[in-house]
């Protein structure tokens, strides 16, 4: 596989990778995430208009300490400033910027229209892209459930995706906070993540809280993504 089609950071994992889906491409991911206080399921859909641009949009329903909650649409737009490459001495580089609205019900349900904005760097450390780094630093401006007004949180992430054999990688990152959550406490997620082809993937993960105000509890999660060829509208 070459670094265009094993470059992909994508839900349940936080880090993000400096790639978009290619011109008139279409993806799809999907993920669970289950912790103490119940299950979540996100759904986001990207197009990619144009070649070094990508546009996704999507939401989420589940459970807060067992009371329903959903929340829509987080609005995202990532442009690849340089395209990474296996074995190179630069980095691969994305901007992105994004909104998280405030429809929806339930106590995930944000107070007004959050936004962020982060660097996604990616690194192939050798020519047979068995080994990718992903770096993220942000910050997300959020509504303050509790103080009012808002209140800036920075973000960051390092990731590592590892070839083991054929299509299956392991995963790992360690991140505090998350460009689609105003927590900003930091915490660990490993797993492992399945090419089924090039148009399918599968991730599995499990992550803990290890610093922070207030540790996110143990979680799991799930993950899927489906993809189109470039031309495909």
């Amino acid at each position: 596989m070459g670094i265009e089609s094993q470059a992909w950071a994508i839900r349940p994992l936080i880090t993000d990778d400096a790639r978009v889906v290619g011109e008139r491409a279409a993806q799809i991911e999907t993920w669970i995430r289950v912790d103490e206080g119940g299950p979540q399921h996100w759904t986001v859909f990207a197009v990619g208009p144009l070649k070094p641009l990508e546009l996704s949009a999507g939401g989420f329903y589940g459970s807060d300490d067992r009371h329903f909650t959903a929340a829509a649409p987080t609005i995202q737009l990532k442009a690849l400033a340089l395209e990474p490459k296996a074995g190179a001495i630069l980095p691969g580089v994305a901007v992105v910027a994004g909104i998280f609205g405030p429809v929806g019900t339930g106590p995930l349900r944000v107070r007004g229209w959050d936004s962020f904005g982060y660097i996604a760097l990616t690194e192939s450390l050798d020519r047979g892209d068995r080994v990718l780094v992903h770096q993220n630093v942000g910050v997300v401006t959020t509504h303050d459930s509790t103080l009012g007004g808002k209140h800036d949180i920075v973000t960051w992430g390092v990731g590592t995706q590892v070839r083991i054999a054929a299509g299956f990688h392991f995963v790992g990152e360690i991140f505090s906070g998350d460009p689609y959550s105003d927590s900003p406490g930091g915490a660990f997620q490993v797993g492992g993540r399945q090419f089924v082809s090039s148009h399918v993937q599968v991730d599995a993960t499990v992550g803990r809280g290890i610093f922070g105000e207030t540790i996110l509890p143990v979680w799991g999660s799930l993950g899927l993504r489906f993809a189109s060829d470039p031309d495909f509208w």
